[in-house]
């Protein structure tokens, strides 16, 4: 039997493999977009570590332009991806949750939990 047919447990083409060391090849879901200003929308995001030890890290979103003292709703947003694929700067995404800040005019906080 070839080798390289005993490195490969599970293929879930096509996101991911999972080889039989126990490491995870993704084939999708990996693309990031940055934190920073949109200008379509105005709305700003800033990747943030919650918990260094662990490494769980989330991204904040809020509009641009707050007053002084204003308080805005806040919503706890998880990405979908199956725990498998994607995180929190995956470009879908980004701009959905963007587009929600920007109509609803409330702070997100997206978790990258994988």
């Amino acid at each position: 039997m070839d080798s390289t047919t005993k490195q490969v447990s599970l293929e879930l083409f096509p996101w991911l493999i999972v080889h039989s060391d126990g490491r995870l090849e993704r084939l999708a879901g990996t693309e990031v977009c940055p934190p920073g200003l949109d200008p379509e929308t105005g709305v700003v995001s800033k990747d943030i570590i919650i918990d260094h030890k662990t490494g769980l890290s989330a991204r904040i979103y809020r509009p641009d332009l707050i007053q002084p003292g204003q308080k805005l709703p806040l919503v706890l947003y998880f990405h979908g991806g199956a725990f498998l694929i994607a995180s929190a700067s995956f470009p879908s995404y980004h701009t959905s949750v963007n587009k929600l800040v920007d109509q609803a005019n409330i702070i997100a906080v997206s978790v990258n939990y994988r």
